[in-house]
């Protein structure tokens, strides 16, 4: 969870899972991936040639390794998600798209749905109180 929900009121709405999707989050390319790549790009590009090929091999490298760098960034940045229909308990209806997590959500589950005055929404199992009978 963000820092920056650290003691805000949420909002808790319970209600029922009624369809998944496994879904990918986009990665994203930072500026460290770029240079990162631009300094092994450029590093690469010193060792071919001589003299004024060795410049234009240098920046060349520099140039191709911070885009290769970037590229790699974020494909290693991707992440495996889900996206959740429920029904809540109110009679309305939302999307939350989150995270996938070591125990993701199926048809059926009862969940709360936390959302912050910011709007970002968590979705989370939950919790049964029993009486020992089924």
């Amino acid at each position: 969870m963000p820092r920056s929900v650290a003691g805000q009121v949420q909002r808790v709405d319970p209600g029922t899972v009624v369809a998944t999707r496994t879904v990918e989050i986009d990665g994203e390319a930072t500026y460290l991936g770029q240079s990162g790549g631009a300094i092994v790009g450029s590093a690469v590009g010193q060792s071919i040639g001589s003299g004024d090929g060795r410049i234009l091999a240098s920046a060349g490298g520099a140039v191709v390794g911070g885009i290769v760098g970037g590229m790699v960034e974020k494909e290693l940045s991707k992440k495996r998600a889900q996206e959740l229909t429920i029904s809540l308990d109110d009679g309305n209806t939302v999307v939350v798209i989150q995270e996938l997590e070591d125990v993701g959500f199926i048809e059926g589950d009862r969940v709360n749905v936390s959302q912050t005055r910011a709007g970002e929404a968590l979705v989370a199992h939950a919790h049964y109180e029993s009486d020992g009978l089924y």
